[in-house]
């Protein structure tokens, strides 16, 4: 069927094609920028894992206040989703690499949860949590993914991150001497390539907002 496009039709055909434009650079943001951090924080490629491993990532948007995880990004995600929060665990930020033990599911995927303060973030504190997050995905897959070489600052500057950490809550929070050595790397290979933070320093401690012990 031909349709004849008055002004104002094309008018509104325009802002429905804007709408669907902006809502699915919007729907794939964090993906994209997961993708983006990993090659440029640890120079690993994100997608070929998910290819290798036949999985895919799901975003997950934890809602402190209901107790429950809304869906942000990814599709395949009802069974996950029904699963996870049976299991609801409140928290910032978080990420699960084994969905079959941790949800229960029937396929593997990768979940990334964040929470809407992070969410709502700027932009370059949304990136360091996600280069945190992406740490615990090289920690927990250490037989599947082949961490970066450890530079000297990475080091140094990852032992003094961890002198800051919650050392009694370690069992829970996984945040070792060895991940805040790899985080440290990745979030001095950021600010290497962004210049976002005055020194790495700073993008580590932005990094790890959340869990530094006053």
């Amino acid at each position: 069927m031909l349709i004849k496009l008055t002004t104002r039709n094309s008018k509104n055909i325009s802002l429905v094609l804007l709408r669907l434009i902006k809502n699915n650079i919007q729907i794939n943001m964090i993906i994209d920028k997961v993708n983006e951090l990993f090659k440029l924080g640890f120079g690993l490629d994100y997608n070929s894992y998910l290819t290798k491993y036949k999985k895919e990532l799901i975003v997950f948007k934890i809602d402190r206040i209901n107790k429950k995880y809304l869906l942000k990004e990814g599709n395949n995600f009802e069974e996950i989703l029904e699963n996870a929060n049976i299991r609801f665990v409140d928290s910032e930020a978080g990420y699960s690499v084994d969905t079959k033990t941790n949800f229960s599911t029937t396929y593997e995927a990768d979940i990334l949860l964040l929470s809407e303060t992070i969410l709502n973030s700027s932009l370059i504190e949304l990136e360091t949590i996600i280069i945190h997050e992406l740490t615990h995905l090289i920690i927990l897959n250490s037989q599947q993914i082949t961490p970066p070489l450890l530079s000297k600052a990475a080091i140094k500057f990852g032992n003094q991150i961890y002198n800051l950490t919650d050392k009694d809550n370690e069992w829970l929070t996984e945040h070792t001497q060895e991940f805040c050595q790899y985080l440290a790397e990745g979030c001095i290979r950021y600010n290497n390539e962004t210049r976002n933070f005055a020194n790495a320093l700073l993008a580590i401690k932005s990094a790890m907002r959340f869990d530094l012990v006053p």
